[in-house]
């Protein structure tokens, strides 16, 4: 039983007898189950949203293939974007989360999100905890490989199916070649592979490579397997750097890093996930956010998910250092943009979940009573700020000498 607040009624007789009742009433929360609604995102993550911008995927134009979809598409009919999240392995027996809180849509709207498995191991009795969750579970009961499939909507607009696969056997790496960087002419440019990562655990190998340089640039790397290699910026453009890590087993996807001496994205930080109680105010700081040119950025913050029952907003969506208030247990997820007044960042996610609090017992007021009058004690004032359903327990602390007085049913 949780702790619970004491509260303490006291009744006296007319007859002056000193008749003190002395009674604890203590509550316990329930456990609950947290609800979870979708709530929309703006802009589909690593693209662009300012007008015009065409060349960065911008709402001028956001090329699709080889067809360049206009701003009034974009505005009315594009889909959102699911993101199932990485693939992932572990050991027969684990239970694994699935994440789908990189999903965004360009038109802010609520979304609706269904996960399915596509194929398990022959014989697999897997299953996902709540298709319609914002992190599902399942747990792994045999070898092979496990694949889920992410599908969100919005009205009459659905996302194309994005797939994540779990595995208990070996899984490729993920290569990370770093931030887009804005570099100066005759400056020596440092990449890292540091945040390069394998779910295996499996040690890594680096494979670098200048895939683009300016016209007459000499450029070459300091050491290809490196994990933070460096060049020499010999002349104004754009260059780009390729990394590919391995694991022994399995070599990863590519991954670039664009370093131009034009001006480059700035980056959203959100900063860590956070675990609060009901009724706190959540202040959320988007200052780690930066710019590699010193551009001044300007905030756009978006609440994309919240309990069922929650009416929570945020304070100024516009601001770098907004307010939330959490009104209902549950899971709220926030994304990030930042904008240097020419280009947008990729939104950056924070996920902020609830622990639940005493709840608050209540014995009603002090009364004077007649002695040999049967009285009533009241504890439905005592209440759970998490909405949990409570139970009782009454006890009588202290008679007067003498007394046989005893509770008629010390749980209601």
């Amino acid at each position: 039983m949780l702790n619970s607040f004491k509260n303490t009624l006291s009744l006296t007789t007319t007859a002056r007898k000193a008749f003190a009742v002395l009674a604890i009433l203590a509550v316990a929360g329930l456990a609950f189950g947290l609800g979870e609604v979708w709530r929309p995102i703006t802009g589909p993550a690593g693209i662009s949203e300012r007008a015009g911008d065409s060349a960065s995927g911008g709402d001028g134009g956001q090329l699709v293939g080889s067809t360049l979809i206009g701003s009034a598409l974009a505005q009315g009919n594009l889909p959102p974007v699911a993101d199932a999240g990485f693939d992932q392995t572990f050991a027969v027996g684990a239970t694994v989360t699935l994440d789908g809180s990189g999903t965004t849509d360009p038109k802010g709207k609520v979304l609706e999100f269904s996960w399915s498995i596509v194929p398990t191991p022959a014989g697999s009795a897997a299953a996902l905890s709540d298709a319609t969750a914002v992190k599902p579970t399942f747990a792994i009961d045999l070898v092979g490989d496990y694949v889920f499939e992410l599908v969100v909507t919005q009205g009459n607009r659905t996302s194309a199916p994005d797939t994540v696969t779990v595995s208990t056997v070996n899984t490729a790496p993920v290569a990370e070649a770093g931030p887009d960087q804005a570099i100066a002419i005759g400056e020596t440019v440092e990449l890292d592979a540091g945040a390069s990562r394998d779910v295996d655990g499996d040690g890594l190998s680096y494979a670098w490579s200048l895939v683009s340089v300016p016209a007459g640039s000499a450029a070459v790397l300091s050491d290809a397997t490196a994990v933070r290699p460096s060049f020499f910026a010999d002349l104004g453009g754009t260059y780009v750097a390729q990394l590919i890590a391995d694991d022994g087993t399995v070599a990863s996807a590519p991954d670039s890093v664009t370093l131009s001496t034009a001006n480059v994205a700035p980056v959203a930080d959100t900063g860590p996930d956070q675990v609060v109680t009901v009724t706190q105010t959540v202040f959320l700081i988007g200052d780690r956010s930066h710019d590699a040119d010193g551009d001044g950025l300007k905030y756009l913050w978006d609440l994309i998910a919240r309990p069922a029952a929650s009416i929570a907003s945020l304070s100024t969506p516009n601001e770098n250092r907004p307010e939330l208030l959490i009104d209902q247990p549950g899971l709220y997820v926030v994304q990030l943009k930042v904008d240097d007044g020419s280009l947008d960042s990729v939104r950056d996610t924070m996920t902020i979940s609830t622990v639940n609090v005493p709840p608050m017992a209540d014995a009603g007021p002090d009364q004077s009573v007649l002695a040999g009058a049967e009285v009533t004690l009241d504890g439905a004032g005592s209440f759970d700020v998490d909405g949990d359903s409570l139970s009782y327990a009454w006890a009588l602390l202290s008679t007067p000498a003498g007394s046989t007085a005893a509770l008629s049913d010390a749980t209601a």
